[in-house]
């Protein structure tokens, strides 16, 4: 009975052990879980804090006031939500919209329109943002009201579309020149086929034409027009237009060169 009841304990202090192993091991295991909380909580922490100074700059320099801040930060987070973007990229975008003059509810509104117009056609949110408020501005669109505001964005950002939509430019090509030339001209139109508006250019009715893409069925007949009348016919580079060409650029000698430099500033 002493023997069997000795094995009994030697086979209790056996198991003992192994469960005195089992506790070390999964203390092992949750001060590992522990480090990763700690962790993930840090960087939480960290995202937090650089959203606070991202926005904090809408005040300090870029024209908005300390009231709508906590709005402001609200509707970032909302349109990441919405439009499965950073809240980083969304505060630039801000920024970006907020320098430009529109500030407040009306330039989340703005914003909105430029980060699914981006999100739609593939394009960075910095560039669109950037050739949106460009045009909302060089054509004097409304944004004194929240209203009137995302009208003009919706407006300008269909417009961009539908030029995207008729040619062979993307959403990035488009947004990059539209910012570097609209500024410096009276205003950018999108007329109808390639060949007509370059044969416009050629009569005198257009200043310049451009376009990023490969276009050479609708390129080659109104670059052989514009020629003849003394147009220069480039790509966005400044060599001359070939079949193949990545890009085309139609103006007068006398400004095709301030063309080329304005394009060469969205490169």
């Amino acid at each position: 009975a002493q023997t069997a009841a000795g094995d009994a304990a030697v086979a209790s202090g056996v198991k003992s052990d192994e469960a005195g192993g089992l506790m070390a091991g999964m203390g092992s295991k949750l001060k590992l879980a522990g480090v990763g909380i700690a962790v993930g909580m840090g960087l939480a922490v960290k995202s937090a804090s650089d959203f606070q100074q991202q926005t904090t700059k809408l005040v300090t320099s870029a024209g908005e006031s300390a009231g709508q801040l906590g709005m402001l930060q609200q509707g970032i987070l909302s349109l990441s939500s919405q439009t499965a973007t950073s809240s980083e990229q969304l505060s630039t975008g801000l920024y970006t919209v907020s320098s430009a003059g529109i500030t407040g509810a009306a330039g989340l509104n703005v914003l909105k329109a430029a980060a699914e117009g981006a999100k739609a056609e593939g394009a960075d949110l910095g560039e669109v943002t950037n050739a949106l408020t460009s045009g909302i501005n060089a054509y004097g669109l409304s944004t004194k009201t929240t209203a009137a505001a995302q009208q003009s964005a919706n407006s300008m950002m269909n417009q961009m579309v539908a030029t995207v939509a008729a040619g062979k430019m993307s959403m990035q090509d488009l947004a990059g020149s539209l910012s570097a030339v609209l500024p410096a001209v009276a205003a950018v139109r999108n007329l109808g086929p390639t060949s007509w508006q370059i044969a416009d250019v050629a009569a005198g009715r257009l200043d310049a034409f451009w376009q990023f893409g490969r276009d050479d069925a609708n390129v080659l007949p109104g670059a052989l027009v514009a020629r003849e009348a003394g147009a220069l016919v480039t790509d966005a580079d400044g060599h001359p237009w070939r079949p193949g060409a990545g890009s085309v650029l139609v103006a007068s000698p006398r400004l095709h060169g301030a063309f080329l430099a304005l394009l060469a500033e969205a490169a």
